[in-house]
Formats: C-alpha cells, sequence, structure tokens
C-alpha cells in the first residue's frame, strides 16, 4: 500500500506529488557524468549514443558534467552563464556563451536556432541557482519537449511561501517527463513541513515519456552507492527512503523512516549550529588575540619612541660615553 500523508488542497502536499519518483521498466542503467561531489549529474541509458547535442545552464567554475558527457557521447556541448568568463571554445565541441537562461537573455529556443540544433536529439542541465523557477513558469510544454532527458538542481525547495508555484511549475514538466532520479544535496537543509519532509536543494533527472515506460518507484532507493555522492563529505547524505522519493511501503515501515531522516536533519542542524557558533567564537578570539598584539605593540613603539628621545637629550647616551 502507497502510504501518503492526507493533505489535499496543501501548497506543500501538491509539491511533493509532483516529486513522486518512477521507475524505468525497461530496467536502464543510470550513468553518473561529472565530479564526483557537487557538479555530477545523472542520467538514463536512454539513446545517449544517438544524442547530438546538449544545453547546460551554469557552469561556475565546474564543467565536468558537459567534459564527461560530451567526450562520452560525442555530443555537441552549448554551455551557458553569465556570471563567468570562459573562451568561446572551452574544450573540443564545448562552446561557451556568456549569458543566461532568463528569456531576457533570449528563450532555450532561440539559442537552439541561433545554433543551428532545431530537430536534433538534445539533453538538457539546469543549474541556474534558484533562477529555473522563473524559467519553468516562462517556458512552454513544447520548449522541454526538445529534450530527451533533463537534469536539473531545484533550489528552495523550503520556502513554503512558494510550493504552490513550485508545484504549478513542475506538474509542467511532468506531462511530459517522469522523474527517474533524485538526490538531496547536503549543502543544505532538510525539514518537516505541513507533515512533508523536504530537502531545500534537489538534483533531480527527467526522461520524456515516450522514450521509455516508468512505474511509480517501489524499491529504488536514494541515495544510490557508487551513482549518488555526496556534496559535502563531512555531512551524511540525505536518505530519501519515504515517500514522495520511495512510494509503496507499509506504514510502520514508513513511519521508521521518516523518523530516522527527521533525526538526522535535527542532528545535522544543531551541528551546523555548533559548527557557527566555534567558527564566531574562534574568530572573536583571533580578533581579541589581535587587539592585544596590537595594544602590546603600541606600548612597546612608545616605549623605543621614549627612549630614542631621551638618548637624543643626552649626547652621552647617544655616543656611548
Amino acid at each position: 500500500m502507497e502510504n501518503k500523508p492526507d493533505f489535499t488542497g496543501s501548497p506543500t502536499r501538491k509539491l511533493a506529488s509532483q516529486l513522486v519518483v518512477q521507475t524505468p521498466s525497461s530496467g536502464l542503467r543510470r550513468i553518473r557524468f561529472g565530479n564526483s561531489g557537487d557538479g555530477g549529474y545523472v542520467l538514463l541509458d536512454a539513446g545517449l549514443d544517438q544524442v547530438e547535442a546538449f544545453y547546460s545552464y551554469g557552469i561556475s567554475d565546474d564543467y565536468s558534467f558537459d567534459l564527461d558527457f560530451g567526450t562520452a557521447t560525442g555530443a555537441r556541448g552549448r554551455l551557458y552563464d553569465p556570471t563567468v568568463d570562459y573562451p568561446p571554445e572551452i574544450a573540443p565541441r564545448l562552446s561557451f556563451y556568456k549569458t543566461g537562461l532568463a528569456c531576457n537573455h533570449g528563450t532555450i529556443s532561440d539559442h537552439i536556432e541561433s545554433n543551428g540544433d532545431g530537430g536534433k536529439r538534445m539533453v538538457l542541465k539546469v543549474d541556474t541557482e534558484g533562477h529555473e523557477w522563473i524559467w519553468l513558469k516562462e517556458t512552454t510544454r513544447e520548449e522541454l519537449c526538445q529534450f530527451d532527458q533533463i537534469v536539473i538542481e531545484l533550489h528552495g525547495l523550503c520556502s513554503e511561501s512558494r510550493h504552490q508555484e513550485f508545484a504549478e511549475s513542475l506538474e509542467k514538466l511532468n506531462r511530459s517527463f517522469s522523474l527517474f532520479h533524485v538526490h538531496a544535496n547536503n549543502l543544505s537543509d532538510l525539514r518537516e513541513i505541513g507533515g512533508c519532509l523536504i530537502p531545500d536543494l534537489l538534483e533531480c533527472s527527467f526522461v520524456r515519456r515516450d522514450i521509455c515506460e516508468c512505474r511509480t518507484n517501489t524499491t529504488v532507493i536514494f541515495p544510490i552507492p557508487g551513482i549518488d555522492c555526496c556534496s559535502v563529505e563531512s555531512y551524511a547524505d540525505w536518505p530519501l527512503d519515504y515517500w514522495p522519493f520511495l512510494s509503496g511501503q507499509p506504514s510502520e515501515t514508513e513511519i521508521r523512516a521518516r523518523e530516522s531522516v527527521l533525526r538526522l536533519a535535527i542532528n545535522h542542524q544543531e551541528i551546523t549550529r555548533l559548527r557557527r557558533a566555534l567558527k564566531h567564537a574562534t574568530f572573536q578570539l583571533d580578533c581579541q588575540s589581535n587587539s592585544a598584539a596590537s595594544r602590546f605593540a603600541v606600548l612597546l613603539r612608545n616605549a623605543l619612541l621614549k627612549a630614542r628621545n631621551a638618548g637624543d637629550r643626552h649626547p652621552d647616551v647617544t655616543h656611548g660615553k
């Protein structure tokens, strides 16, 4: 039996319902491209050898995903980010454009048309630090369907006041795509909101429904060893072993899983609080030490000046007589 909290009409419940994970019924492999920490993303091995181009929005200082994917598939990479500088050709078959995802920089369709990629098999990656929500709201279903697969990091999911907006944006994506992989970025918190456990940063992988058939996930537990990696190694990864990421558990198992994750979240927040307090105390101690050293240096300097002035007034002392 699928155990779902009953929050009919709740924006948080609606959001969680749009994050129900699907499992590819064909048993296709998940493949990770990019760094082992933050910057790596997971795709489904479904027609990747036929992909001709991929669009990557949000590069910062890490284009390991793009380099890995381009090397593995031979596809042409189009990399976009208005916040950094790279040469027009970062690497063979990887082109960089210093512009963003928002519609005032041109839509994705505009970029595809200007690059001559219309009609090609393509993959999309979006990691734009929260700007993905504006893009999802403004983009069309037809634009989304130009891509076989979409990987996107969702930011700010714990912003309860925006849950209705988030749910509506994801519903548009879910009409044509299946969410087949999730990984909670442990750089940020996981919170209980309205009875649902919500990670603030969630890496999501979608595949277009006509690429492969999927069913509600009842067996795959995230994170997957060997595929998923901690974004911050000093923190434990968030286990997503409860609805909506894992469905169909008996009620008692679901309750235990949620309680376990909630305890981990509370511990994580307490450790973070203590680390911040320690960092602040260390900073204050350094300031006091520096202040004490400065005061000592001033006293020493004044003493030396006084001694020098005294020597100037006594020629015998000055000439060592």
